[in-house]
């Protein structure tokens, strides 16, 4: 059973959202319009449809209908995510405190090995051959950046180092699948 983000961004076309706030026009595949969060005269506010993401080319910023809903309204994830079930028909489950902290905390060491990711990709030396692959398939760092692209070094426990030196524990890393047990443990 899919869980209420998914069936709320299954519900809901990102186009039709953002149209509520921003003026869109189509442009091939994507639509466009004036970004919202910054001043500009020339369009560079753009939805993709069929990604179901939105990316602003004059301020870098971008994400899902989350993401556009929380920077519009000013509010955070929880009532973006009540107004959009609201407007989705999707119900909300109630989850125990103790289970929704649990969750957040496995969703934030996601997002810090995906920074930690991303980092490498933009600034560490032992990621150069990467960026230059990137560059011959004609992904510069603003592309690589929108779409929060990493690179994860050939040593196979340099994610785990970092990951625990900022405190998470090693059944964390085991429960979200950025580790594994071998036959030593």
């Amino acid at each position: 059973m899919p869980n209420e983000v998914d069936q709320i961004k299954a519900n809901l076309d990102i186009v039709d959202v953002i149209g509520e706030y921003v003026k869109l026009k189509q442009s091939g595949q994507n639509w466009k319009g004036l970004c919202p969060f910054h001043g500009e005269k020339t369009p560079s506010f753009m939805v993709h449809r069929e990604k179901q993401i939105w990316h602003c080319f004059g301020c870098s910023i971008g994400g899902d209908i989350f993401e556009f809903i929380q920077k519009m309204e000013n509010i955070d994830f929880p009532e973006t995510l009540q107004l959009l079930a609201k407007k989705a028909n999707v119900e909300l489950r109630p989850q125990d405190k103790r289970e929704h902290g649990k969750r957040t905390r496995l969703l934030e060491l996601v997002e810090a090995a995906d920074n930690y990711w991303h980092d490498l990709l933009l600034k560490s030396p032992g990621a150069r051959t990467a960026r230059d692959y990137l560059k011959e398939r004609q992904v510069d760092s603003d592309l690589a950046k929108t779409f929060h692209l990493g690179f994860s070094p050939e040593l196979w426990d340099g994610t785990i180092k970092y990951l625990t030196s900022k405190g998470y524990k090693i059944e964390e890393l085991l429960t979200v699948g950025l580790a594994a047990r071998n036959a030593k443990g």
